[in-house]
């Protein structure tokens, strides 16, 4: 009978019957509220067969009015509460954020500061500081803790207590780099979140700049003659690996140079305020920006006297995609590749994705869907494709089993990346052809091991 109500939505009226411990008479009726069902309200008398009565009728139809609208006010004031909670955590979050950035920048003669820090969407985990170093220079570091909200924001005060706590290492920034790594480590990992950093010296006195970047984006450094040196990552984003080997860049940075660190804000084309579709036209925009001036004569001082005319190196290959479309990279030790197709939409996955592939020689084309993927298939069928579950217009699955119903690429293997906890979506993308899962977050290591594992040759 009650189904009957909420089907026919009209009240339905209960009929004598023989069963004793049954209502001989009532009224089921079901209420509404801007067509979302309510509830039920069910009258019945066991004791007579006389039928409900107008009056009787109104005053059920009036009582579930009532409980309706007070069912509605308890639910508004549990949203109310609930946004209250969100909103209040959001501007914790934000006073976090405030406070890790520098109020002011240290007073370094011949050196100029300048920085920003503005949230896209909502509170995240970016912050820089800038340290006085000696009596000659300044440590600074750019870091991007992989998340949103107050815990993105606690891990980013972390981050900036231990690496504030590392002044003794300021020096060698790598080797500060392998200790915060090794500090952070467990911590991250337990929390499954991931911190992008770069982190540099400038050295006033010998005229040089020493970086080290972990998985973060490239650190530019424009000499005065124009010529823009890139500082790409040499290892991981800080929770991956507990004991990470880190190596270090050094830039000459005679009078006249200029240095850019940024998040990936600046270059994500996702974002539509981002004024740069990409690292390469970044350092293309620093290039012009930067006022160029012929190198002053060195002072007389025999340690810095050999830095200012060093010839700089050539500026590395970013080889950094635009997230636009898909970008095919050239393998850099063509002794080991592989041609691999890769789809994800996160910047900092992305970001890991190419430094591993870099590291393990191999060729691959960036995608940011998989409607990129069907795309640059249909072009070159590669020997692996490294898909992501999550994705926006065509997710993972979808491709996968799209890639598998095409006979070019049916028997291509397919590795799927999935978080922890997607069972479910572990056994669909399996059923549909996948080769291997990996979680996210996942080791460099494991993901050239995998990788080997499906391209290389069997005997």
């Amino acid at each position: 009978m009650e189904a009957a109500a909420v089907t026919s939505r009209q009240d339905q009226w209960i009929e004598p019957s023989s069963a004793p411990d049954q209502p001989q008479a009532g009224l089921v009726h079901p209420f509404y509220h801007d067509d979302e069902l309510m509830g039920l309200l069910t009258i019945g008398r066991r004791h007579s067969t006389e039928p409900l009565n107008a009056g009787q009728v109104n005053i059920i139809h009036t009582f579930s009015e009532f409980f309706a609208q007070q069912v509605l006010s308890r639910r508004h004031a549990e949203a109310a509460m609930t946004a209250s909670v969100a909103h209040r955590e959001i501007e914790l979050a934000a006073e976090i954020q405030r406070s890790l950035l520098p109020s002011q920048f240290p007073d370094i003669p011949g050196i100029t500061l300048a920085g920003h820090c503005e949230s896209a969407l909502t509170v995240g985990g970016d912050f820089y500081d800038v340290i006085p170093w000696t009596t000659h220079g300044f440590f600074f570091i750019v870091a991007d803790v992989m998340g949103k909200g107050v815990g993105a924001s606690m891990m980013a005060a972390v981050t900036r207590s231990v690496f504030r706590s590392l002044n003794q290492l300021y020096q060698t920034p790598a080797r500060a780099m392998e200790r915060a790594a090794r500090l952070l480590f467990e911590d991250l990992d337990r929390l499954e979140m991931l911190v992008t950093a770069a982190v540099g010296v400038v050295d006033l006195h010998l005229g040089v700049v020493r970086l080290a970047n972990a998985g973060h984006c490239p650190v530019l450094v424009a000499l005065p003659d124009g010529t823009v040196v890139s500082a790409e990552p040499s290892i991981a984003p800080l929770g991956l690996e507990k004991s990470p080997d880190c190596a270090e860049t050094t830039v000459p940075f005679p009078p006249g140079s200029h240095l850019l660190i940024y998040s990936d804000g600046l270059v994500d084309p996702r974002d539509l305020r981002s004024p740069f579709p990409s690292p390469d036209e970044a350092g293309e925009w620093l290039a012009k920006a930067a006022p160029r001036r012929k190198p002053s004569r060195p002072p007389s001082s025999p340690k810095s006297a050999a830095f200012p005319h060093k010839a700089p190196p050539p500026p590395r290959p970013t080889n950094r995609p635009s997230l636009l479309s898909p970008v095919t990279h050239p393998p850099l030790r063509p002794d080991i590749m592989a041609r691999l197709i890769i789809a994800e939409d996160s910047a900092h996955m992305l970001r890991l994705l190419e430094m591993t592939l870099r590291k393990g020689g191999h060729t691959w084309t960036s995608c940011n869907d998989g409607t990129e993927v069907l795309a640059a298939a249909a072009k070159e069928v590669p020997e692996l494709f490294i898909l992501d579950v999550i994705m926006p217009i065509m997710d993972g699955l979808a491709a996968l089993t799209t890639l598998k119903s095409i006979p070019a690429t049916a028997a291509v293997p397919v590795i799927m990346l999935t978080a922890r906890g997607q069972s479910l979506t572990r056994q669909q993308a399996q059923e549909s052809g996948a080769a291997l899962f990996l979680t996210k977050p996942f080791s460099p290591t494991e993901l050239l091991a995998a990788i080997d594992s499906l391209t290389t040759p069997k005997p």
